[in-house]
């Protein structure tokens, strides 16, 4: 992953190490034509590569990354300046599928904040750290930002439906309303069993 900023004063780039156990993010010098290390995670199992997003801020100097350094994958800001990162988001769930507002300035994201098999799109502000839940449809929930930023086109299933489009305006906050029916009246009308999803223990559960 390599990115530069929008006026090509800066880019940032992932290294990784062959075992996959180390992943450092850097920004480069480009005066000195070196690397300056930003971050470095380890994982003594290996990096989780689904959770390596990263990119600019509008400032051009901060940009945002996840990383996985107690156990779960949150949110951090950190300028290239700056010796410590700002963490945004907190807690025994996991953040993905970060994406940026047009004018950078706002972050969307993907979180099982409520459930481990409950993905919820949600919106941050990097400046207040405020998060707000976008979507309350349970189950699995797939999402695409519409170009005005006014909407959310979402892919909606669950462990007893197939995947439907929904779509739900973002401001002011309103019902999601469902575009698709791709089952037969045969298949919704069957009383299909829906599982119980349980945790289990383990010794390796929440630690870096």
């Amino acid at each position: 992953r390599i990115t530069w900023n929008e006026d090509g004063s800066g880019v940032i780039l992932q290294v990784y190490s062959e075992d996959n156990k180390d992943r450092w993010i850097a920004s480069v010098d480009l005066g000195a034509h070196s690397l300056v290390p930003q971050h470095h995670l380890r994982d003594a199992a290996w990096i989780g590569w689904g959770f390596s997003d990263m990119g600019w801020l509008a400032d051009g100097r901060r940009f945002y990354y996840l990383s996985e350094e107690d156990g779960f994958s949150h949110l951090y800001v950190k300028a290239i300046d700056e010796a410590e990162p700002r963490r945004l988001t907190w807690g025994a769930y996991e953040v993905s599928d970060v994406r940026l507002s047009r004018d950078k300035t706002t972050v969307y994201y993907t979180a099982n904040a409520s459930h481990p098999g409950i993905y919820e799109a949600w919106r941050l502000d990097p400046a207040t750290g405020k998060a707000v839940q976008l979507t309350s449809l349970g189950g699995r929930n797939d999402w695409t930002l519409s170009p005005d930023e006014k909407h959310l086109l979402i892919s909606h299933s669950t462990t007893t439906r197939p995947p439907e489009l929904y779509v739900k305006p973002i401001d002011p906050p309103g019902a999601a309303k469902q575009i698709t029916w791709t089952v037969s009246d045969r298949f919704a009308s069957k009383p299909w069993v829906e599982p119980q999803i349980v945790e289990v223990p383990s010794s390796e559960a929440g630690r870096p």
